[in-house]
């Protein structure tokens, strides 16, 4: 077990050689040590998709023993699954092998231990070489998630239960306010009026805010259910951007849909949550779309590729600066150039996207330049979504889209 151990170590101090210093190799016995005082879980595969080496903290995360894995197939010990998918397999080992690149097993993956007890896990797998200097296997190193999620979850029932007290008293609070700026409870002078105007739409931003905390925990949940329909997705971005119309016209901005080369099939999707997804990105765009040139467009463009179908949000904005690119769909985050057009935001839009396209089978990207504009793309696949049960939809879409905008 530890000469696959030693080797690649010794290979590794051997490549940070620099020039004739030497270089001390550690025995066998110090590298069990390492191996044992490690925090994370190591598995080395070989050619064969055999395990060659395991340390303690493997055996405990997967529940056998190390002497009963070594030699072993790994898919027989290392059941990895992702989003109820197998994806540990020979093929993703046998492609890290042939590109010689790591992969990280993501923040989502699920090891099926001896016991057949799911136990969340993240990591990464990497290939190793030889004395020659030729890829010999590959390492895996993952660790234990259980009790991060197990916070996480707490956390997410938190808001979700503070969220939802929070609802009925300001959507009660709205009520009272519209009665009294609408006159029904007496006419009121112009200056009454005003600051009954920024009590309501303080009470909307917060009602927002609530909202948004609220889908963000039942998609963080996976409690929002999943319908998909045969949906015709030019149709549905031709409707959204109908409705951000007035908005549009509002910022002198002009919103174009793109009609596709080809007819697009229908697919089976949940209108509701693309309605949302595009919403949010046609929204960002109209809103940053503040060109100096005067070119106030946002361009929507949809395309058949080999096993999905790409829609594209392009405006010709503030766009993002390079700095804070990596960060852009994290939740509560909103870049500075940002925060100084809309004061009103609450850093969600782009999280919720992400999730929302992530739960429907796709992926979403970004391409942006601070000063000439930014590009959304996601993806659907062709094969449609999910069908998955759920106590209820987007608040959002309870609300109605009209209210949102």
């Amino acid at each position: 077990m530890l000469k696959k151990i030693k080797r690649i170590i010794d290979y590794g101090k051997s490549k940070k050689n620099i020039g004739s210093k030497a270089v001390k190799t550690f025995s066998f016995d110090q590298v069990e040590a390492i191996l044992s005082n490690i925090s994370d879980g190591v598995a080395v595969i070989d050619k064969d998709f055999c395990i060659a080496a395991f340390n303690q903290t493997a055996a405990n995360i997967s529940g056998y023993k190390i002497e009963e894995v070594v030699g072993q197939r790994y898919s027989s010990i290392l059941k990895i699954y992702r989003n109820r998918k197998l994806i540990l397999n020979d093929k993703f080992i046998a492609s890290i092998i042939e590109v010689n690149k790591k992969k990280d097993l993501g923040n989502v993956s699920i090891i099926i231990n001896k016991e057949g007890k799911k136990v969340v896990i993240s990591g990464c797998v990497s290939p190793y070489k030889n004395d020659r200097g030729s890829i010999d296997g590959c390492v895996v190193i993952f660790r234990d998630l259980t009790k991060e999620k197990e916070i996480d979850v707490l956390k997410t029932e938190f808001v979700s239960l503070a969220s939802h007290q929070l609802r009925t008293p300001l959507t009660a609070i709205r009520w009272f306010i519209e009665e009294l700026y609408n006159g029904e409870l007496g006419e009121l002078n112009p200056g009454q009026k005003d600051y009954i105007r920024q009590v309501m739409e303080s009470n909307t931003r917060m009602v927002k805010l609530v909202n948004d905390l609220l889908d963000v925990s039942r998609l963080e949940a996976a409690r929002i259910r999943i319908e998909p329909k045969f949906t015709d997705l030019t149709k549905l971005a031709k409707d959204v951007v109908g409705y951000y119309l007035p908005v549009a016209r509002a910022n002198n901005c002009q919103v174009i849909v793109n009609d596709p080369r080809e007819v697009l099939p229908k697919i089976k999707i949940d209108p509701s949550l693309i309605r949302e997804v595009l919403s949010n990105l046609v929204s960002n765009a109209v809103k940053y779309s503040q060109n100096k040139t005067g070119e106030n467009r946002v361009l929507i463009s949809l395309a058949k590729r080999r096993n999905d179908i790409v829609v594209s949000v392009k405006d010709f904005g503030i766009g993002i600066p390079k700095k804070f690119q990596r960060r852009i769909f994290q939740k509560f985050f909103r870049a500075d150039n940002v925060a100084k057009i809309d004061t009103g935001g609450t850093g969600f839009g782009l999280y919720i996207s992400k999730l929302l396209v992530e739960a429907s089978g796709g992926k979403i990207w970004f391409e942006s330049e601070e000063g000439v504009g930014t590009t959304f793309y996601f993806t659907l696949p062709l094969s449609g979504s999910e069908a998955r049960s759920g106590e209820r939809g987007l608040v959002s879409e309870e609300e109605g889209m009209s209210a949102k905008i």
